[in-house]
């Protein structure tokens, strides 16, 4: 049965097993299914239909779908299907995502050409997911990571022995994604107009690119909370607190 927007049997299983193909097949949308009100109801159905997509590369419609419309929802669903620790365990000493197994195929004799192509490919591959989490939040999205005329600005990236080195672009925004030579120390980007250099091992997993940009944001989000620099809206009672 369903009441206003909620699944409702005798015996949650049943809600379960119908509600995940709903999900699958379009019957019901997944983003009506991941709203704010929805979620407690369609949470396990929502998790079991992303969990059994047969490819890859289907699941992360639906994931990217349900960041758009509720990170928080996005956030409890890879904690149900894949914590990050079991990612991490599952994934020790590969550097590789699956995705992008392929664009690495030509191993150390790839030319440079290529290299920089994959490391584009890895670095678009993060920022989609981003993206999607960023849509999620709405208003709140421009203090959670840096703009430039409300754009998310140029990211520099570089790819080498399962490495990723990412740093922002302080004001370009066009093209979103570029290469990055060859380099020996960090601080040699910073005259490029390169800042928030960082160098991290590159996700891996179904659902690895997720994880890192859900922390990437988590850590940002904290930042802002304990500033006080977090946008809120007038008369709420956190507002009222500030004061």
């Amino acid at each position: 049965m369903e009441h206003d927007g909620s699944l409702s049997f005798a015996l949650p299983v049943f809600e379960q097993h119908f509600g995940a193909p709903a999900i699958s097949s379009g019957t019901f949308e997944i983003e009506a299914a991941a709203s704010r009100d929805s979620f407690p109801s369609w949470r396990y159905s929502i998790a079991s239909a992303v969990a059994t997509c047969p490819d890859s590369a289907e699941r992360e419609q639906p994931l990217c779908r349900v960041a758009c419309t509720n990170p928080a929802a996005l956030s409890w669903i890879l904690d149900e299907i894949e914590p990050e620790a079991t990612c991490r365990n599952a994934n020790a000493g590969s550097h590789e995502a699956p995705s992008n197994l392929d664009r690495n195929a030509g191993g150390p004799g790839t030319s440079s050409d290529t290299q920089a192509d994959s490391a584009i490919a890895a670095g678009l591959w993060l920022r989609e997911a981003l993206q999607a989490l960023l849509d999620g939040y709405g208003s709140l999205a421009t203090p959670l990571a840096h703009h430039s005329e409300d754009r998310l600005v140029q990211w520099g990236t570089h790819l080498a022995s399962g490495y990723m080195t990412l740093p922002e672009h302080w004001g370009q925004t066009i093209p979103a994604m570029v290469s990055l030579p060859d380099f020996t120390h960090l601080r040699d980007l910073r005259p490029g107009g390169w800042r928030a250099s960082q160098m991290f091992t590159e996700p891996c997993g179904d659902y690895g690119r997720w994880h890192w940009d859900r922390n990437r944001i988590l850590k940002t989000l904290t930042e802002v909370i304990q500033r006080q620099a977090l946008p809120t809206s007038a008369g709420t009672r956190i507002n009222h607190e500030r004061l």
